[in-house]
């Protein structure tokens, strides 16, 4: 996260274990992208047990944007900008690749 930070990439921290009164719509999947307010990516395989990576990717779907949309503003509501996030979890530490 520190690398997409420092290429001037806002990074937001989100711990759903801080925040008990959120719980995710069953319908909506914990990894999505929002694009331009407008285009909305889900992530509907991680390429585990054999599969493939595979992402969904709607244009036109006003309810489903709707919908990402307000989940974005609960998690928004309930995350932190990453240097509040580091400065109340010790050391900075580079993790993966």
């Amino acid at each position: 996260m520190t690398r997409q930070k420092d290429a001037g990439i806002r990074v937001r921290v989100y711990i759903d274990d801080d925040d008990p009164a959120f719980q995710f719509p069953p319908n909506i999947s914990r990894d999505f992208t929002v694009i331009d307010d407008a285009i909305v990516g889900t992530t509907r395989s991680y390429g585990r047990q054999g599969e493939g990576l595979e992402a969904v990717w709607e244009f036109s779907n006003e309810v489903h944007l709707r919908q990402v949309q307000h989940v974005r503003e609960k998690l928004l509501a309930g995350s932190q900008e990453l240097e509040a996030f580091l400065k109340g979890y010790g050391p900075r530490k580079e993790i993966g690749p």
